[in-house]
């Protein structure tokens, strides 16, 4: 009975495990083959857009200059997809756990998704954060951005 459930682990976690490299290899090659990715100004906001497949995620994040300890807002503007039920923001710094800090979006338009969310300061003065974009359970954007102390 434990070898059982030891067996639909390590099936499970290899599984999930292949998935999220087949999402870094479709991502990948995504790029490779010329896939939009801009960025632009909306305000006062950091503008990021991304389109794959007509389908665009444009995430803003602002006011500028991002800050730590300061509520900065979140902007998802969504074209080409099915309204989804919920979008996550799922912030993290590379190399350094800083907690876990996901929030959802609320949909203030259809295609417009806003929340805010405060970024606390790394003690070690590392400023690199990623922002990913999560619609219906899948990343849909990963975006790095710095912030100041």
């Amino acid at each position: 009975m434990i070898l059982d459930g030891l067996k639909r682990w390590i099936v499970n976690t290899l599984r999930v495990g292949a998935i999220g490299l087949l999402a870094i290899s479709i991502a990948g090659s995504a790029a490779a083959n010329g896939l939009k990715s801009n960025s632009g100004s909306g305000g006062d906001l950091k503008g990021i857009k991304e389109e794959q497949a007509g389908n665009q995620v444009a995430l803003q994040i602002g006011p500028e200059p991002l800050k730590t300890m300061k509520v900065l807002s979140f902007k998802v503007n969504l074209s080409g997809y099915d309204e989804p039920p919920k979008i996550l923001i799922d912030l993290s710094m590379p190399g350094m756990f800083m907690g876990i800090n996901r929030f959802y979006l609320k949909r203030k338009a259809p295609g417009l998704y806003q929340g805010q969310r405060i970024i606390p300061t790394c003690p070690t003065g590392k400023t690199q954060w990623l922002a990913k974009v999560i619609i219906d359970h899948s990343i849909a954007k990963e975006v790095l951005f710095h912030v100041q102390n």
